[in-house]
């Protein structure tokens, strides 16, 4: 009975050892769907005019957006960035006219590249087409008009500073440019320059999965550690 209980102990212990092979075989080499790994994040910060270029605005107030994402990482350094850029008007002066852009949102497709990868902190930087949506309103001595919807194909650019808080959970600081090859986004076409503007917060973003491409072949799973 003894010999048939240990022997029993044994098989038990070589199938738990085998179970865990085959995870971390898994892990390097295929992955099953239900562990590939993605993020879902927000950023909530400020936008306003650019102040990489020269503009036709002289006053511009910043106004709070809202930037929801998705990140698919695609090997180890690169990633698929999709996000809804939110609320966030812009609104301000232009000489003698007042302009406020309302209903403004933006839908982005980038790619994101790993720049810098440090165990204190990651340095991204990101790239991509994207469309922005709005409406003008223009009020001066002369005219107060309102334009209907208009969309514009605009060029993102960004960089993204993000540090691990806890095991699924990042902290990010994030700055974007856009160029939105059109000088009409304050309603006032002058001087040929075209209007680009900026967005500056900080997010958080959750991860999922247990398969993660950030981490090296030769590190160990992150489930491991």
């Amino acid at each position: 009975m003894k010999k048939i209980l240990l022997l029993t102990l044994l098989f038990s212990i070589c199938l738990a050892g085998q179970s865990q092979s085959y995870r971390k075989s898994k892990f390097l080499y295929a992955a099953a769907a239900e562990t590939t790994p993605y993020s879902l994040g927000f950023v909530i910060g400020q936008i306003t005019k650019s102040q990489l270029t020269k503009s036709d605005f002289t006053n511009e107030n910043n106004d709070l957006a809202l930037d929801l994402f998705f990140e698919k990482p695609i090997n180890y350094r690169f990633s698929l960035l999709l996000d809804a850029r939110l609320i966030g008007d812009f609104y301000g002066e232009s000489f003698a006219s007042k302009y406020n852009l309302q209903n403004s949102y933006d839908l982005n497709a980038s790619i994101k590249y790993l720049l810098i990868d440090h165990q204190i902190a990651k340095l991204y930087v990101a790239s991509g087409l994207g469309i922005l949506n709005r409406s003008t309103h223009i009020q001066n001595s002369i005219v107060d008009t309102n334009s209907t919807n208009q969309a514009n194909v605009v060029i993102p650019i960004g960089i993204y500073l993000t540090k691990p808080l806890i095991k699924r959970i990042d902290l990010s600081f994030f700055y974007r440019n856009y160029w939105t090859f059109t000088d009409d986004i304050d309603g006032l076409v002058m001087n040929g320059n075209m209007d680009q503007y900026q967005f500056i917060g900080l997010g958080l973003s959750y991860n999922f999965g247990t398969k993660d491409y950030r981490y090296k072949k030769q590190n160990k799973c992150p489930g491991q550690n």
